[in-house]
């Protein structure tokens, strides 16, 4: 028999509590679920696991976001169950992992995905621009992609100091390969003097990051500090090669920053912008 579409219950499982880009997403999505969703509240993994078993016993559907050891552990169980299940990809970890050379748990994230796309029932990626590029890369996978933009909430008017420093400029990514900051820092520092960088993001090999007099790297920041970052500067430059969508031009200009783009960025799908704010 058809359910019919109220009744439908569906399971969502997703890091909700890091730092992370896909965590901060899973964040927002998690405050405007309906009641059809439920999640784990659990944080120990003995009784998270206890809680993943008997919710996925009760539920018709299960939504997977990004790749995690639980999430890994809900689609086998929702395999074992026939529970139907869907994958919202924020990245593509084996090309990541290719460009940025090696990071921690690199090899696991490269074998969790490869195994979350050939067992998923349907993969949102999420953006257009990613999910074209997905099915090319993955044209076995292309008849079970569809798209969904991350969630974008404005933040509360007012929250933040919004004076500006006209040189002072933000980027994030630190010194992943992807996120391109090495040019962005080098075409900054050719500017002698008139501009400052400040660059947000967990450093992956500080040793490689040349000491330059003009740029600032700060690590991982709470997302408190970052938006306090964005308000006193005056330009935000995504430069990434390769960039499924980026919240953090909403963040951005959400906090009164000027924006340059990358033309890989998923974001740009929503964004109206003019070529004199797309960095090719």
């Amino acid at each position: 028999m058809e359910m019919r579409k109220n009744t439908v219950k569906i399971l969502f499982v997703g890091d909700g509590h890091s730092n992370a880009g896909p965590a901060n997403v899973n964040k927002r999505l998690m405050d405007n679920l309906t009641e059809q969703y439920r999640i784990l509240k659990a944080r120990n993994l003995l009784t998270k696991t206890a809680e993943l078993f008997w919710k996925m016993l009760t539920s018709d559907v299960l939504v997977v976001s990004g790749i995690t050891r639980i999430g890994m552990a809900a689609l086998k169980l929702s395999q074992l169950l026939r529970v139907k299940s869907v994958y919202i990809m924020h990245g593509c970890a084996e090309y990541e992992a290719k460009v940025n050379g090696c990071e921690p748990n690199s090899e696991l994230l490269i074998r969790g995905e490869r195994e979350i796309l050939k067992s998923v029932d349907l993969i949102l990626p999420v953006s257009v621009k990613f999910s074209d590029w997905l099915k090319k890369r993955y044209p076995e996978y292309a008849c079970k992609m569809e798209y969904l933009f991350n969630g974008i909430d404005r933040l509360p008017k007012n929250k933040f100091d919004d004076s500006k420093r006209e040189n002072r400029i933000v980027s994030v990514g630190a010194d992943r390969a992807t996120k391109n900051n090495s040019v962005l820092s080098e075409a900054v520092e050719g500017l002698g003097g008139y501009a400052h960088l400040i660059v947000c993001g967990k450093v992956h090999f500080q040793s490689a990051i040349p000491h330059r007099l003009h740029t600032q790297y700060l690590g991982l920041v709470p997302q408190e500090e970052f938006y306090q970052e964005l308000c006193k500067s005056k330009l935000f430059v995504l430069n990434s090669l390769f960039e499924p969508f980026s919240l953090s031009v909403i963040d951005a200009l959400n906090c009164g920053c000027s924006i340059l783009v990358s033309n890989c960025a998923g974001i740009v799908d929503l964004l109206e912008l003019h070529d004199s704010d797309i960095v090719f």
